[in-house]
């Protein structure tokens, strides 16, 4: 029997089991924010959390931070000065993020593969951002690097929730595809009677995070159905997850190839010329995201 949308959602509001953004990530968010806040500031609430602060930690001693710095870090307030507040900030929403979501042992999903997708949509969105043209990131007023970020890092979401909530139906969806050569989407539907585009925009509102995230995660595999003021954020996480997909990274949940809307291109204003520099920046964010997934979700 098909579900549909409204008894998914129902499902999702009944279930204690939806977790619930950590406290320590929106704190951090807020301390970060604060221009007066200090390095220490930011460490003393990043060691209210043991677990966020043994990731920090590994991650300030990888290869993507120590090059620069002599010896081990040691303290969260070290590891916040060599990472800077910054990255700190979308480091410690990425963990905290992951960790919402432990690898249970299903087999449906690639769970480090998945989060190597996730990160480099998340960091590479902010890189189709910057090269726009001056004049549409003047008029896009509504959303800043991080809350660009959060929308790249979560626009699959969905999928977990389907993997950890529904996985029975989330078996029969995979199987779906693969027998029948049903798109996920096409495979999701006939199942859920939604996809994990809905999915992950339910999530999104459930966790009380601005609209506009919802709306790019809703619309991020048809950005051209998204006309109202967060359309520039949904078109550039359209070209993000399209170069993940074209680069191969990661568990996407389907081996249907993504295909770039042309007009989503034109319409942010992109050129020719802007292809090798955004696909040079996303090459270099693909090593990042590798690494960075490893160490996140070392056990």
């Amino acid at each position: 029997m098909v579900m549909s949308e409204g008894t998914v959602f129902n499902r999702m509001n009944r279930l204690r089991d939806l977790p619930s953004l950590p406290e320590v990530a929106m704190l951090i968010d807020r301390v970060v924010g604060d221009t007066s806040s200090s390095a220490a500031d930011v460490a003393e609430v990043v060691k209210d959390d043991p677990a966020l602060t043994s990731s920090l930690l590994r991650i300030a001693n990888s290869a993507l931070y120590a090059g620069r710095h002599a010896g081990s870090c040691t303290n969260a307030t070290e590891a916040v000065t060599r990472i800077g507040f910054r990255e700190v900030r979308l480091l410690c929403l990425s963990l905290s993020i992951v960790n919402l979501f432990p690898d249970k042992g299903a087999q449906n999903m690639d769970y480090r593969a998945f989060w190597q997708h996730s990160l480099f949509v998340a960091n590479t969105i902010n890189v189709v951002r910057r090269h726009l043209p001056r004049s549409l990131q003047l008029s896009d007023g509504w959303g800043d690097s991080s809350t660009y970020f959060t929308c790249g890092l979560l626009h699959d979401i969905g999928l977990l929730v389907e993997d950890q909530l529904f996985a029975e139906e989330f078996k029969k969806i995979k199987r779906l595809a693969k027998d029948k050569g049903f798109t996920l989407r096409r495979a999701e539907n006939a199942v859920l009677g939604t996809d994990h585009c809905g999915i992950g925009a339910e999530a999104a509102r459930l966790w009380q995070l601005p609209i506009g995230v919802a709306a790019a995660i809703r619309n991020h595999h048809s950005p051209l159905e998204e006309e109202g003021q967060y359309k520039t954020m949904t078109k550039c996480l359209h070209i993000a997850d399209f170069l993940s997909h074209a680069h191969d990274l990661g568990d996407h949940g389907s081996e249907e190839p993504e295909r770039l809307s042309r007009r989503t291109w034109d319409d942010l204003g992109l050129l020719v010329g802007d292809i090798e520099p955004i696909v040079g920046a996303a090459q270099r964010e693909a090593e990042r995201s590798k690494l960075f997934a490893m160490l996140a979700t070392r056990a």
